[in-house]
């Protein structure tokens, strides 16, 4: 089906700092300074520099990558249990209690492939630079620092870099999507571990967390950059029997899972009505606003691929009677808004 290589993410993520030689942590330096330097292209008026700053990003996410794969050995996936019955197996993924360094490792191979694959995607410019700013922030959680370490490097690792193939889109920035919606879930529970007693962190933790759910969904429409004809004749076939065992459904992502527990647990702490938040701890109502209108964006966005790549037809779990996949998740998205209506500053009060 597809030659994407699986990878293993952690969780929970621990938060500690990765330790690595002086030589790992400047090529980490090196591969977030062009990071930063593509977001700033692509935010640009100037078109000239884009695809010259596309390849040295790609080029020292990649050189990072390698050095880490070779550095750092991470649990082998055929020891791990897949944590979901077909999900797992279907977008090749594992998860597992990491280490610091073997989740920075995980996470960098992982983001040079999904940077790697936006040089051939069909993408519209603000969601690239969505995406790419979610990856720079986890570059930025993920800093390392210089320790009294080897990193001597072993043979060189087999490197699988994409090509623009859009079944390995699919998988590979599924990937991506999947890390994002781990690192968002991270910072909702620091952000509700420090509600009470840290406002501003809190805060902090909260703005954290809408860059990167604006990020994954730009990974989900990031997925899906391809022909509606191609998804409906050669994708969609792949998540129903005989392909797997039972068909897949969205409802089988732990990461996302994981994510919405997170904000579920956020609004159990932080539930006053905005402007009663806003008039004890303005910073820390503006910052909760930003996370959930980002969350009504994602189910939004997510609408609207339904209605691109599957148009008036079910999803594949949804039985003969049931409504469209694009009804069901216009249902959603109206009951989540119902639900933050007064935790929005601008919530929509004619829901009633």
């Amino acid at each position: 089906m597809s030659s994407v290589p699986y990878v293993v993410l952690a969780w929970p993520i621990s938060g500690d700092t990765p330790v690595f030689a002086a030589e790992t942590v400047r090529l980490w330096t090196d591969a977030e300074d062009a990071v930063d330097e593509l977001v700033r292209v692509l935010g640009g008026t100037d078109r000239a520099g884009v695809d010259k700053a596309f390849l040295h990003a790609t080029e020292r996410l990649g050189l990072l990558g390698r050095r880490l794969a070779a550095t750092v050995a991470v649990p082998a996936t055929g020891t791990l249990p897949p944590p979901v019955r077909v999900h797992s197996d279907y977008f090749r993924i594992r998860h597992a209690e990491l280490s610091p360094e073997q989740h920075a490792a995980q996470a960098v191979t992982v983001l040079h492939r999904t940077v790697a694959d936006l040089r051939y995607g069909m993408l519209e410019v603000n969601d690239v630079i969505a995406e790419l700013t979610g990856a720079r922030l986890v570059l930025r959680t993920l800093r390392p620092a210089a320790g009294a370490r080897s990193d001597d490097a072993g043979p060189e690792p087999e490197w699988f870099e994409p090509d623009g193939d859009w079944m390995d889109r699919w998988l590979l920035v599924h990937h991506c999507y999947f890390l994002l919606n781990l690192h968002a879930a991270a910072e909702l529970h620091r952000a509700a571990d420090l509600a009470t007693t840290d406002p501003a962190g809190a805060a902090a933790a909260l703005s954290r967390a809408a860059v990167l759910i604006s990020a994954f969904t730009a990974s989900m429409l990031h997925s899906g950059a391809m022909p509606a004809a191609y998804y409906e004749e050669t994708i969609r076939p792949t998540m129903s029997p005989p392909r797997v065992p039972i068909n897949l459904t969205g409802v089988m992502q732990p990461e996302h899972r994981i994510y919405r527990a997170a904000l579920k647990r956020l609004l159990a702490v932080l539930d006053a009505p905005y402007a009663e938040l806003a008039g004890a701890e303005p910073a820390l109502a503006a910052a909760r606003d930003d996370v959930l209108n980002a969350d009504l964006l994602d189910i939004e966005r997510h609408i609207t691929v339904a209605a691109v790549l599957v148009g008036s037809g079910r999803s594949l779990v949804q039985k003969a009677a049931a409504g469209s996949a694009v009804s069901t998740l216009r249902e959603m998205r109206h009951l989540r808004a119902v639900a933050y209506r007064d935790l929005l500053q601008s919530g929509e009060r004619w829901l009633g």
